[in-house]
């Protein structure tokens, strides 16, 4: 734990994560419920300026004894997306049929005729 930080009079504990992908995320637990209510991660958008991401959970429910955000919102720079989940259902069986890979993309591609460059 980092410390302590009060948002629009919320006090939120400051946890340092450090993800799989090497990147450091700021997690902001709200002191009173102990949600992941804000997310910090450094990112760099697609003109290699750095920033800094702010993702943002709200409307939590309970589904099946765990505490789900229904409502995510991301901001980066002046860009600003929300996800809204109708519903979340947990360890629920996926149908083979969903995940199975179509012939063609199985298929390895065709070599470079000669000549041919191996990238565009």
């Amino acid at each position: 734990m980092l410390g302590i930080e009060t948002i629009e009079n919320v006090e939120y504990y400051q946890v340092l994560m450090r993800v799989g992908n090497g990147v450091d995320e700021l997690w902001l637990l709200n002191r009173e419920s102990g949600l992941r209510d804000m997310m910090r991660t450094p990112v760099v958008d697609g003109t290699g300026t750095a920033g800094l991401r702010t993702t943002v959970f709200s409307d939590w429910r309970d589904v099946e004894g765990y505490q789900m955000p229904f409502r995510q919102t991301e901001f980066f720079k002046d860009q600003q997306l929300t996800v809204v989940w109708t519903s979340v259902e947990i360890n629920q069986e996926i149908p083979e049929s969903l995940i199975e890979v179509p012939e063609e993309v199985r298929r390895p591609a065709a070599p470079p005729a000669e000549g041919e460059s191996e990238s565009p």
